[in-house]
């Protein structure tokens, strides 16, 4: 079934612009209906929305495990993952049990909204309760607020759903409006606690050993933005179980402004102040999951790990990105050429990303490392890229900053001028480290690992290294939450990762006291 909702005065319908208000649809899933690939059947619904409204979806069922998704105009099919959907299964909070979503509009345009269940060819009767605000004013739904104290006691067993790292993890979901004080206290005396608070904008925030205990683990926060937070419960170490005391408590309210997802980090606060960045920040992302030569084989995450990053930079913070999927050594040459020929100001940026394999000849320092593209031929060094060469075509780039990301074997062997990494600018706010460092040369890399092998991650869950990059880009701003993420606090994220420890520091004609800056630029 697939409906237009004249609540919202549907473009369809000739509408001006979308109304706010709310509407009850009584549904049903039928024999016939349209269904997922893997089976769930489903309705859907087109509705109207316009950037900044909030919208509030509610759906309930006796017959069936209900599932709900809200995609943005810009998804071009009703199936597989698009970028800016909301999307639930199971939401305890909302009496009586069922799905919800709520949160910002940040797409204006057509959406689809789809009721569907969680299990495969289930039918029965649903209904879905659709609001739509023009203001901030909070769900209208009972009890899915967070609004006072909730204390929820658990126990992470074998069996359990785990993080793609590995370790055991409970999700519990709440509505957060922006401005509210947040405590989350994990407490466990069984194993090392981890707590993870994931925000709607898609950012989270970590906490291991809450000043240096080693059974708590704890985050203090302002919600920065209103919409469904989840609080995950999980370990330091993989294989980690026992009970464990989840607190998630609101302490007042601040007066703060709600950011929409596409709001510019570090832009002017008050009219006619000067952005603290006005350059231009891109990537050049190479992913190979498929070899040519058999002496090769094939990976499962390159590509994907590149395209999540590649979306985290564009959507988070305005980057303009490329990516090339299983390049050739021809392709990859002609893809730098491309950018060494490009004007570049005193504030450009560039990040350059591979993944794929890496190999490494000799020992020791007197050996060399290569990155091996997509027609790369086992022991035919002339059809790699070493290290070295890669490291003079960057150098030699026009771009002010430039930051080379390997998450390759063997990488290690590319850094040439170690840095030993703490957070040297915590206490820096993000205007002063713009000004103090940002006239540096940069040139920079990050690698997964030393001269070893690094694992290319489970199938559609990211490399390790990857996974923690995508951790450090969906932070607030890094450690210190100031909404300015610079290479420093890139790395700590990455030395997070369990097993190879990942290498960071500089090349070429890199100047001591440069840095990498996410964030804090203006954008057209």
């Amino acid at each position: 079934m697939h409906r237009l909702l004249a609540l919202v005065l549907v473009v369809a319908l000739g509408a001006a612009a979308p109304a706010a208000g709310q509407e009850r649809i009584e549904g049903a899933l039928e024999p016939g209906d349209l269904a997922m690939g893997s089976g769930e059947l489903m309705d859907t619904y087109e509705v109207a929305l316009r950037r900044g409204q909030y919208v509030e979806v509610a759906m309930r069922s006796e017959a069936f495990d209900p599932y709900l998704i809200l995609r943005p105009p810009h998804c071009e099919d009703v199936v597989g993952l698009c970028d800016g959907q909301f999307d639930n299964d199971d939401f305890p909070p909302l009496p009586g049990g069922g799905s919800f979503l709520w949160g910002e509009v940040a797409h204006e345009g057509t959406w689809t909204l789809i009721a569907t269940s969680f299990a495969p060819r289930v039918t029965g009767p649903y209904t879905l309760d659709l609001v739509v605000r023009d203001d901030d004013s909070g769900p209208s739904t009972e009890g899915v607020l967070l609004d006072g104290l909730r204390t929820m006691r658990g126990t992470l067993e074998d069996g359990h759903m785990t993080l793609g790292t590995g370790e055991y993890v409970h999700r519990y979901r709440f509505a957060g409006h922006a401005g509210d004080r947040l405590v989350v206290d994990l407490l466990s005396a069984d194993f090392d606690p981890y707590v993870i608070l994931q925000m709607p904008d898609g950012r989270q925030l970590d906490n291991d050993d809450w000043e240096g205990a080693r059974d708590r683990a704890r985050i203090e926060h302002i919600l920065p933005v209103s919409g469904v937070y989840v609080a995950l419960v999980t370990s330091y170490e993989v294989g980690e179980t026992g009970d464990y005391t989840l607190t998630l408590e609101p302490r007042g309210r601040e007066d703060v402004a709600s950011p929409n997802r596409s709001d510019v980090i570090g832009e002017p606060s008050e009219p006619g102040e000067a952005p603290l960045r006005t350059g231009r920040d891109r990537a050049l992302l190479f992913a190979t999951d498929a070899y040519a030569a058999p002496g090769f084989s094939d990976l499962v995450n390159p590509i994907a790990d590149a395209e999540a990053i590649g979306a985290e930079l564009r959507e988070r913070y305005g980057f303009e990105v490329e990516v090339v999927r299983n390049p050739t050594r021809a392709e990859v040459y002609t893809a730098l050429g491309r950018y060494a020929e490009a004007e570049a100001d005193e504030d450009d940026q560039l990040l350059v990303f591979f993944a794929g394999h890496g190999t490494f000849v000799g020992e020791d320092k007197h050996g060399r490392g290569f990155v091996v593209p997509s027609d790369g031929r086992p022991g035919d060094r002339a059809s790699w890229i070493s290290y070295s060469d890669l490291a003079a075509e960057l150098d030699l780039l026009p771009a002010h900053r430039v930051l080379l990301v390997l998450d390759v074997c063997f990488g290690g062997s590319f850094v040439e001028q170690y840095r030993d990494v703490t957070d040297p600018y915590q206490t820096a706010s993000p205007a002063e480290l713009v000004r103090r460092y940002g006239r540096y040369r940069a040139r920079l890399a990050l690698t997964s690992g030393a001269r070893e092998y690094v694992s290319d991650g489970r199938p559609g869950q990211h490399s390790p290294f990857a996974h923690h990059l995508l951790r450090a880009l969906r932070s607030p701003g890094g450690h210190n939450a100031d909404d300015l993420l610079v290479f420093e606090e890139v790395v700590l994220f990455a030395r997070e990762v369990s097993g190879p420890t990942p290498l960071s520091g500089g090349f070429g004609g890199n100047e001591p006291g440069s840095t990498f800056f996410f964030g804090a630029r203006d954008r057209p």
